[in-house]
C-alpha cells in the first residue's frame, strides 16, 4: 500500500475476506484506507459504515480515511461527527491534525485555530520525554500554528 499499488492492495484485502474472515475488522479497516487512497470514496464509506462502531476502529488512524471519505462524498456533518468523536485531549494527534485540516477546508478557520492552539498547549505541558515521543505530530502542529500566525 505504501508503494502506491492500491489496486493490488485492494485485491489482496478483498481476497482475505472469505470464509471465517468475512467480517474481519482489521482487514476491513485496511480496505477503508486503501479505497480512500485510491479515491473510491463511496466504497470506503460503505465499508467504514460496516465497522464504524467496532472498538478497534474507533480510535484507529484508518478511521480518519473514513471521515475524509465522508467529506469527499459531501457528508460533512457525518465527517465532522467522526472527527469530533476522535478528538480527545493528549491523544489521537494524527486524527486531530486531520480534523484541523478538515475544518480549514470547510472554511472554519476559527475552530481549526482553536483545535491547533489546544494541541500546541498540550505539547507545552508535556515533559521532555513525552514531547520527544510525539515529535512528528508536534512538528505538524507547530507548522499549522505558524500558518495561522502568518495569516493574521
Amino acid at each position: 500500500m505504501t508503494a502506491g499499488r492500491f489496486n493490488e492492495a485492494i485485491e489482496m484485502y478483498e481476497s482475505c475476506l472469505e470464509g471465517f474472515n468475512k467480517n474481519d475488522p482489521f482487514t476491513l479497516a485496511n480496505l477503508v484506507e486503501v479505497y480512500y487512497l485510491n479515491e473510491n470514496y463511496s466504497k470506503s464509506v460503505e465499508i467504514g459504515g460496516r465497522i464504524k462502531n467496532h472498538k478497534d476502529f474507533l480510535n484507529s488512524e484508518k478511521r480518519v480515511s473514513y471521515a475524509l471519505s465522508l467529506q469527499k462524498e459531501g457528508r460533512l456533518a457525518d465527517a465532522r461527527a467522526n472527527f469530533e468523536d476522535m478528538d480527545g485531549p493528549f491523544s489521537n494527534y494524527p486524527h486531530r491534525i486531520a480534523f484541523s485540516h478538515f475544518l480549514i477546508e470547510i472554511g472554519e478557520q476559527d475552530a481549526a485555530l482553536e483545535l491547533v492552539a489546544e494541541m500546541y498547549s498540550e505539547f507545552d505541558r508535556m515533559d521532555r520525554n513525552e514531547r520527544n515521543q510525539k515529535r512528528r505530530p508536534r512538528q505538524q502542529v507547530n507548522q499549522l500554528y505558524q500558518g495561522f500566525q502568518t495569516n493574521n
